[in-house]
């Protein structure tokens, strides 16, 4: 299989597809850590019960949606994380560099949450077309190291 960031960038978050089940393993796979806490997440329960409310926005659907980002853009599976419907609320609706103030205070303890979420080691500059090719090319770069 040849891996693209089209398969990221272009396919939507639904979790009743292929495409978005093998995302979600392969996040699961990276032992996500929390984003308010930076404890790691139980994934056992995601993955059992494969429920939405357990997957969310790294860059938040109401702040792209005010930028003028298309739906289709806004919901593509690079832009999603393994995040608690409890933490996705408690960082909002709000720009990333808004939601860091929710984050761990150490700057290596949110380094180590972005690493295992596959995420650029810096999202807090609200730049979304940037963030989508970062993290596309590091998600491809992971999907390949799985492969082999």
């Amino acid at each position: 299989v040849e891996m693209n960031e089209d398969f990221f960038t272009k396919s939507q978050f639904n979790l009743n597809t292929a495409n978005t089940r093998t995302f979600v393993l392969m996040l699961a796979s990276a032992g996500p850590l929390n984003f308010v806490n930076g404890g790691p997440v139980s994934v056992e329960p995601v993955l059992r019960n494969c429920n939405k409310k357990e997957f969310h926005h790294v860059f938040p659907r109401k702040f792209l949606a005010d930028s003028g980002v298309q739906n289709k853009d806004i919901n593509a599976i690079v832009n999603f994380v393994v995040l608690s419907k409890a933490d996705n609320n408690r960082l909002g609706g709000v720009a990333p560099s808004k939601y860091r103030k929710s984050m761990p205070s150490s700057a290596e303890a949110v380094r180590l949450i972005l690493e295992k979420a596959s995420c650029p080691a810096d999202i807090f500059h609200d730049d979304y077309a940037r963030f989508i090719e970062e993290r596309a090319q590091r998600l491809v770069a992971k999907a390949n190291e799985l492969m082999q």
